[in-house]
């Protein structure tokens, strides 16, 4: 071959990976919805659902909900309830009670699963009694449906609490933290107020250690999210500051983290951005780690990322074009959703202001990749006001929604719940499988819980290097982030515009 044809060919390899390297990775597609259906409609009320897919495929929804018949508009005279539907072939199965208590008692249940159990934990107390958080726990051989596949319930929290979560760590390891009525000092004088708090077992819910406080902080909190990586066990924990609902005072004024890099044995990297904010939520997929919330001022729902699991945000921005519901106050349960898929797509769901939809507000999602947003669509527009949306992805790209329906804006009403299944062209995640356990095995009690009131030291280095301002003035994205792209664009064209000169000097050369 001609020594001028064999560079023709060489630079026009070099081309091609050139404007290849200017593409952005493919990734999935956003996923394709099916038409809503719901689940427990022969019950009085359901709220507050919770959805969880493990390892092995399995999806399943714990949700509070009315019992017994009564008047839905009177909580006294209604028992209060946890349910689960587990999804199977036909769809899910009928939601079964697995726990009872008090009308009057919003339970929030949230469900884990480490392969061999699942694992709950939900609000519950005896009349007259301060609601505290307990645990059970049932081998997924048993028939989850049954309250005695359960053990006995476990109280975690020294107090009452509110705002749970729980999180599966490497090797057997639970994580449980929820917001929970302590003594805080203010300036010099006690004051009842919610702090956070974590307990930890080690040995999947059998015993757990004493209750940690998080970190020593002044402001009420609320709305905790936790998220961990599950090859690593490190643990982020977000929350919003300023109001908290068991005491109804205070004003949001502020987003905090925390980062456990022991599966939440000890907390560092306390970070605490002042806005007029709330509703925070983190995901991690143990790569990315994402930190959404919403401003009370208007509409706009914010995010943050971090590449080292917390240690680092970025700025905050805005989610292109995602109008939240709109603010109707503190005492509100509204709630942000995501999950990531098999190719790493984040799956953002949230209930947004909507003037096509019945009541205004239909559940809305958008998904991230490759650092960009695609256009939020909508996914359920119900007569009512949607509410608490929750997803998750099986085995890479099985998704499934819930939420939840009002009746009513803001009283207590006839609620009900909906599911939503979504089909996504994600890569396939190949189930995992685990040793089965047959027996239920009751829970150990542990030792009383202890408060260990902690004010973890903040490295210097970890120090936010912007200042916060407020949402009226949001942060402007640095320079170098829109102006990188193009400086290679335009490097990229001058280059190929000196090879494919040289290249037809070649051919001319090769011709003479």
């Amino acid at each position: 071959m001609n020594v001028n044809i064999r560079r023709c060919v060489l630079i026009l390899a070099c081309l091609a990976a050139l404007c290849a390297a200017q593409q952005p990775a493919v990734a999935s597609s956003p996923p394709k919805w099916a038409s809503p259906v719901q689940l427990g409609g022969d019950l009085p009320s359901s709220w507050f659902p919770d959805i969880q897919a493990d390892a092995t495929g399995a999806v399943r929804i714990v949700f509070s909900a009315s019992l017994i018949e009564g008047d839905v508009n009177e909580i006294d005279g209604l028992h209060g309830a946890v349910l689960i539907s587990e999804l199977g072939a036909d769809g899910w199965s009928e939601p079964a009670d697995i726990a009872v208590m008090d009308g009057g008692i919003a339970s929030r249940p949230m469900i884990a699963s480490d392969g061999q159990y699942a694992h709950l934990i939900y609000r519950t107390a005896d009349p007259g009694v301060p609601v505290r958080v307990v645990y059970r726990r049932a081998p997924l051989t048993s028939d989850l449906g049954n309250v005695h596949s359960w053990s006995q319930p476990l109280i975690l929290s020294s107090d009452e609490a509110y705002w749970t979560q729980i999180a599966v760590l490497p090797n057997g390891g639970l994580l449980v933290v929820y917001n929970r009525v302590t003594q805080v000092d203010v300036n010099g004088v006690h004051d009842r107020r919610t702090g956070i708090f974590s307990r930890r077992s080690l040995d999947q819910g059998a015993t757990w250690e004493p209750e940690v406080r998080v970190v020593e902080t002044i402001g009420r909190v609320a709305r905790t999210s936790l998220a961990v990586d599950p090859a690593s066990g490190n643990a982020v924990l977000v929350w919003d500051e300023g109001y908290d609902n068991l005491t109804a005072q205070g004003v949001p004024e502020a987003v905090a983290a925390a980062v456990s890099s022991d599966g939440g044995a000890s907390w560092g990297y306390h970070v605490r951005y002042p806005n007029d904010a709330e509703q925070s939520l983190v995901v991690t997929n143990g790569t990315l780690t994402v930190w959404f919330y919403r401003s009370v001022v208007d509409s706009t729902i914010y995010y943050r990322t971090s590449e080292d699991g917390g240690a680092q945000w970025s700025l905050q921005r805005p989610v292109p074009d995602a109008v939240a519901r709109p603010y109707s106050g503190p005492h509100n349960f509204d709630k942000l959703s995501a999950a990531f898929d098999g190719d790493g797509r984040l799956l953002f769901t949230w209930v947004g202001a909507d003037e096509a939809a019945p009541n205004g507000v239909s559940v809305m999602l958008a998904t991230y990749a490759d650092g960009v947003w695609t256009p939020p669509e909508v996914i359920a527009s119900p007569v009512g006001w949607a509410e608490y949306p929750r997803i998750a992805v099986a085995l890479g790209n099985r998704v499934e929604l819930v939420y939840f329906v009002r009746d009513k804006e803001f009283d207590v009403g006839a609620y009900t719940l909906w599911t939503v299944r979504g089909t996504s062209d994600a890569k396939a995640v190949a189930p995992q499988e685990f040793a089965p356990v047959y027996a239920p095995t009751a829970t150990v009690p542990s030792p009383a819980p202890i408060a260990i009131a902690t004010q973890p030291t903040v490295p210097a280095e970890t120090t936010p290097l912007e200042t916060e301002i407020r949402w009226n003035d949001t942060p402007q994205k640095t320079l170098t982030s829109p102006v990188l792209p193009i400086l290679g664009i335009t490097a990229a064209a001058l280059l190929g515009a000196l090879l494919v000169r040289r290249l037809v000097d070649m051919v001319r050369d090769a011709q003479i």
